[in-house]
């Protein structure tokens, strides 16, 4: 039976209202990129806490779906995550039982109620040590795996500044990054993020700025 296509969280955009054009337009400049990639995976981070980084990657996996591709959308801020309860789902078993217990992607990902298309991935139970998981062997066979069974991967990332665990996925094979920054942050905290990201060797597709719930055109960095 097929999933119903619409959104029923306060987090989530209306499919059939404007409120998605963003996100659309968000999906083809990623895909529409000048520079063409192999690349199937991209993650959100952000500067600080509250850029609205967890937001743009629910919703832009939302809108991905919608375009006849599979989607898995990957929560892996295991230490503020939301994503579980952006779609209603439980929040174990998740990304820190593949991680620290074994279990195998099929395990974790549970289908999104708002999109036929779209499976999501938890953050899972609470670990120590994020970072050094994200940065693990298991890690980097998950997002192979994850990579070749679907057409795309978005993973929802911690912030960059002062914290490893953005960066620990970031320089992974293969992880596009999109930096999400509230018009209204600090531009030194942008630029110092921007910075971790180049020194980690991450591929930076550009910012989106995030002005009260409304998203600006994507813009490629230089």
């Amino acid at each position: 039976m097929a999933r119903p296509i619409g959104s029923a969280s306060p987090g989530l955009v209306d499919l059939e209202s404007a409120s998605s054009e963003p996100f659309r337009n968000l999906r083809l400049a990623i895909e529409l990129r000048p520079q063409p990639s192999t690349s199937n995976a991209v993650l959100f981070t952000s500067p600080a806490v509250g850029d609205g980084k967890s937001v743009t990657a629910a919703n832009y996996a939302l809108v991905a779906a919608q375009g006849q591709l599979r989607v898995l959308l990957i929560d892996a801020d295991m230490r503020r995550p939301t994503v579980h309860r952006t779609f209603g789902l439980p929040r174990v078993p998740g990304l820190s039982e593949l991680l620290r217990d074994g279990r195998e992607l099929e395990d974790v990902r549970q289908p999104a109620p708002f999109a036929e298309s779209l499976d999501v991935m938890p953050a899972g139970t609470p670990i120590t040590r994020s970072g050094d998981f994200l940065e693990s062997l298991p890690a980097a066979r998950m997002l192979d795996r994850a990579r070749a069974d679907y057409d795309l991967v978005v993973i929802d990332s911690p912030p960059v500044v002062g914290l490893a665990d953005a960066l620990s996925l970031a320089s992974q094979p293969g992880i596009e990054v999109v930096v999400v920054t509230d018009a209204k942050g600090r531009r030194r905290q942008l630029q110092k993020a921007l910075r971790a990201l180049e020194y980690a060797g991450a591929t930076v597709l550009g910012v989106v700025v995030n002005r009260v719930g409304d998203l600006d055109p994507y813009e490629y960095e230089p």
